[in-house]
C-alpha cells in the first residue's frame, strides 16, 4: 500500500512539472499598442512547435479585443534532453486593421548574443 502511494505521488508530481513547463505568461504589455507572450515547451519538442502556440495565442487575443496582430520579433530554443526545456518568446502589436502598422510582417532575428564594444 505504501509503495502504491508513491508512485500515485511521483506521478502527480510529474504531471505537475510537465504541465507547469507548457504554461505560457500570457500577454504582458511592452509598451504603447506592444506586447510580449513566452512559453516553454518540454526538453524533447522544439522551440518552433512552442513558437506556433504563442502565435496561435496571441492572434486569439488580438482577435477578442477586435485588432490585428503583427509579429515584431521572435526568438526560440529547442529542448535538450537533460539540459533544457524547449522555449519560445514573440513580440508583437495589436492594431486596428486600417492602422499603418498592420502590413507585410519583415521581422529580423534576435541575436542569441550581443557583443558591445565601449571605446574610451
Amino acid at each position: 500500500m505504501k509503495m502504491k502511494r508513491s508512485r500515485v505521488a511521483m506521478l502527480g508530481l510529474i504531471a505537475t512539472v510537465t504541465l507547469s513547463a507548457c504554461m505560457s505568461t500570457g500577454v504582458v504589455p511592452q509598451g504603447r499598442d506592444t506586447y510580449m507572450i513566452s512559453k516553454q515547451g518540454t526538453a524533447l519538442s522544439s522551440g518552433a512547435t512552442v513558437k506556433a502556440t504563442l502565435y496561435k495565442e496571441a492572434d486569439a487575443w488580438c482577435r477578442k479585443q477586435g485588432l490585428v496582430m503583427v509579429p515584431v520579433s521572435e526568438h526560440t530554443t529547442d529542448g535538450v534532453p537533460g539540459a533544457h526545456l524547449a522555449s519560445a518568446e514573440i513580440t508583437f502589436r495589436a492594431v486596428r486593421s486600417d492602422d499603418p502598422e498592420n502590413q507585410r510582417t519583415n521581422m529580423k532575428p534576435m541575436p542569441n548574443e550581443v557583443i558591445e564594444v565601449h571605446n574610451q
